[in-house]
């Protein structure tokens, strides 16, 4: 049932998401049909707006809380995220199928509710879901984090002080299990309003802790080494776009980017000085767009995290659950093509 409590906190998460368009997509498709009254709720406005009107739609029973819960998941668990991809072994899909792994982690409620969605859960609590081709392990708790005051702070001829401050907000981690491929993948909640892989690390290595008992990753994964995969990527004109390029070989580094803000300018490969695409030129860090169909580019960060033979895949953007999986299926298949 769409409650008035679980309706906030559901709007509340699209709106953190900054997801507003998604919400109205959906009412748009439910005045679409010709049964319902074009008059009876709007399908756009502010996001107070398109709260009333998911209340008007569920009270006419066009939409379910569990439709509502179903795209703050998608949202949620598709971008703003640090990925990390892995393969399992014989023991890992052993494990997986276990009743044990099914025992350890409470099943998701069947139906939603406020206190799952809540801005700030009071818990960290982990769940165990079933979806088709997917055995899913979703984290959901308060994140902490620090932060520089910028209000507070302030520097002078004969004093500087800094405030740094404790920050809480919601987070999501994930593992992903697909069985039939072998293939495990960890999603962690970006947090802050920017790339930090210093906290990512933190929170990945709590998260395994966490997994620990249930889920060894050492034991069971093997991290896909996804900066063998660089130069195929570099190599690939059809499918990505980069602006910028850091390669190095063994006596230079050569950093050479467009002189246009992000995706804006010419593909910096196409630059007449531009030489660093072969297999002579390595690189721990490549920023590159993923092109899709109708010209959109999805921008990744991807690295390889020293001294752990794991590989980083940073997505700021909030995706549609299919866009962020080609993106990671052509990552992957990147380093099964590397020579």
């Amino acid at each position: 049932m769409l409650t008035v409590d679980l309706l906030a906190a559901l709007v509340s998460r699209l709106k953190e998401a900054r997801a507003k368009g998604r919400l109205e997509a959906v009412l748009k498709q439910i005045k679409a049909d010709p049964d319902v009254s074009k008059r009876s709720f709007r399908a756009s406005g502010t996001i107070e707006q398109l709260r009333d009107a998911v209340q008007k739609a569920g009270e006419q029973g066009l939409i379910s809380a569990q439709d509502l819960a179903s795209l703050v998941d998608d949202v949620e668990e598709n971008g703003g995220q640090h990925i990390f991809l892995f393969d399992l072994n014989a023991l890992g899909i052993a494990r997986v199928r276990s009743q044990e792994f099914k025992d350890s982690f409470q099943r998701l409620p069947a139906q939603p509710t406020p206190t799952l969605y809540a801005d700030l859960p009071n818990a960290k609590r982990t769940y165990y879901i079933e979806r088709p081709r997917q055995i899913v392990v979703k984290q959901v708790y308060p994140a902490e984090y620090w932060e520089k005051d910028e209000d507070r702070s302030y520097a002078d001829a004969d004093e500087r002080v800094t405030y740094i401050v404790r920050k809480q907000r919601r987070a999501i981690n994930l593992l992903l299990l697909d069985l039939a491929r072998g293939q495990a993948e960890v999603r962690i909640d970006r947090v802050r309003g920017q790339m930090d892989d210093g906290l990512a690390l933190e929170l990945f290595s709590q998260f395994r802790k966490d997994m620990e008992e249930a889920f060894d990753f050492d034991s069971l994964t093997t991290p896909v080494p996804i900066w063998q995969g660089f130069t195929r990527i570099v190599s690939n004109r059809t499918d990505t776009y980069m602006s910028t390029d850091g390669a190095r070989d063994a006596s230079v580094v050569v950093s050479i980017s467009n002189r246009r803000e992000n995706d804006r300018g010419t593909d910096v490969r196409d630059h007449p000085s531009y030489a660093y695409a072969t297999g002579d030129y390595a690189r721990d860090t490549l920023n590159v767009y993923w092109l899709q169909e109708g010209g959109e580019k999805i921008h990744t960060i991807l690295s390889r995290v020293p001294g752990t033979g794991m590989g980083k895949i940073y997505v700021a953007a909030k995706l549609e659950p299919d866009q962020l999986t080609n993106v990671i299926e052509r990552i992957r298949q990147s380093t099964l093509d590397a020579p």
